[in-house]
């Protein structure tokens, strides 16, 4: 998922935009610390949500890397030991 779609989910263009239109009752109000606060847990939220995607993202990539590598490997392990060992494929025609 990108990020983008990350930080619409989590709304956090919406509570910007809530929170600048908002700034002078928040001023006039004295809640500065409250508003800093609700932006920043979910600035917090969008982070571990974007954590999360990248750990996905990691280990789906790592592991499908790694079981390509493991498969060429093992084809040129069985190659090379019918090579050496000098084994046929079955031939029909053979008497």
């Amino acid at each position: 998922m990108p990020f983008l779609k990350i930080v619409q989910q989590a709304g956090i263009f919406q509570v910007a935009t809530e929170a600048l239109s908002a700034l002078r009752t928040v001023q006039a109000y004295n809640a500065n610390d409250q508003e800093e606060r609700k932006f920043h847990d979910r600035v917090n939220n969008v982070l571990a949500l974007a954590r999360k995607e990248s750990l996905a993202t990691a280990i789906f990539y790592g592991s499908t890397g790694w079981s390509g590598n493991v498969t060429l490997l093992a084809l040129l392990g069985c190659g090379a030991s019918a090579a050496v060992k000098k084994v046929r494929h079955f031939d029909p025609n053979a008497n």
